[in-house]
């Protein structure tokens, strides 16, 4: 375990919607405890988040489709888009963490800064969130699997 080794100061670590792994293992609690600094990649699980429908690279990964549907009526339900779900559930979830998020452009980079702003203040939405009985598949999470269903 890294965060148990002396010379460790900081850990990189995927989470998003779908991946709560780190969170429910106590990842986060433990490196704000012994001071690890942890930055989190594919908050928008490689661009999936913002997805309506599977692309058809990865028609056949399963749990897509499921994960999909549940975020889509649940986004309807809150009232909110797919990047303030996924970023309020960083800051709800991702606690004292650097969240990498990539951006093409100036404009997508105020656009996310803009959200990020309000998505701090979605703390309802994260928590409700978390409470939904998501269908999430080990193949869904590891991007590196994500060939396999091409």
């Amino acid at each position: 375990y890294a965060l148990e080794q002396e010379w460790v100061s900081c850990i990189q670590v995927p989470s998003n919607l779908a991946d709560m792994r780190f969170v429910e293992a106590g990842v986060f609690a433990a490196a704000k405890e012994k001071r690890v600094r942890i930055m989190v990649r594919s908050v928008y699980l490689q661009g999936l988040v913002f997805a309506e429908k599977p692309p058809s690279r990865l028609a056949n990964l399963p749990g897509l489709v499921e994960f999909l549907s549940e975020k889509s009526a649940f986004c309807e339900k809150w009232n909110c888009s797919y990047q303030e779900l996924a970023l309020s559930v960083a800051c709800q979830f991702f606690e004292h963490a650097d969240v990498l998020i990539g951006v093409e452009s100036a404009s997508q980079l105020e656009e996310t800064v803009t959200t990020v702003k309000r998505a701090s203040n979605m703390a309802e939405i994260a928590v409700a969130w978390s409470e939904v009985s998501r269908y999430v598949t080990d193949e869904l999470i590891d991007p590196r699997t994500w060939n396999e269903f091409k």
